[in-house]
């Protein structure tokens, strides 16, 4: 859910403008860890990050316990962006799927520097908000503060079926446009395969 959530958003960006491009490098929204660039990774798009093919070294594969799974070494990062952005290129951007909480959260640290809001804040403004989600929770990261993006958004049953029928609906929500059906049939369109 918490993945889905995010993409919305994205799409509630773009639609407003708030972001020029899924071509965009993730980069150009991390100026100040340009010390982490190479020339691979300077072919990270948004787009990549949105389909899980970013390339980057990423394994939520191994058990939770193990300290080595990547999910848990963010969540014990005092700065989980630059986590993500340190991890090397392990495929050509765009090419193969790789499960990828860290890719869900440079898409929020990307959100809240275009939008100048908490993504809590955004997400509440543009996509609860308007679907009467008044109770929800978004638990932030143990040691960063920053809201863990990837998981743990808590919503009631009822909550999560208004974002299914939004979707379903191609963006509607009772009469009135939330997001476009442009973005809802380009990110619910098929891509690239996991096998």
């Amino acid at each position: 859910v918490s993945k889905s959530v995010v993409s919305l958003l994205f799409g509630i960006a773009l639609d407003r403008k708030l972001i020029a491009s899924i071509d965009d490098s993730v980069f150009s929204h991390f100026p100040s860890y340009a010390s982490l660039r190479t020339p691979e990774k300077d072919n990270i798009q948004l787009r990549y990050l949105l389909t899980m093919t970013s390339g980057l070294a990423w394994d939520e594969q191994r058990p939770f316990s193990d300290p080595e799974n990547s999910i848990r070494a963010i969540n014990r990062s005092v700065d989980p962006y630059r986590y993500v952005l340190e991890q090397p290129v392990a495929q050509h951007p765009g090419e193969k799927w790789n499960y990828s909480s860290g890719s869900t959260q440079l898409l929020a640290g990307v959100l809240q520097r275009t939008t100048g809001k908490w993504l809590t804040d955004f997400a509440r403004e543009v996509l609860f908000e308007p679907l009467g989600i008044t109770q929800f929770e978004w638990q932030k990261m143990p040691h960063s503060g920053e809201v863990a993006a990837a998981s743990v958004l808590r919503l009631r049953p009822r909550d999560m079926a208004k974002i299914g029928e939004l979707v379903l609906d191609k963006g509607m929500w009772k009469g009135r446009r939330i997001v476009s059906e442009v973005w809802i049939e380009e990110s619910t369109r098929p891509r690239i395969s996991s096998t």
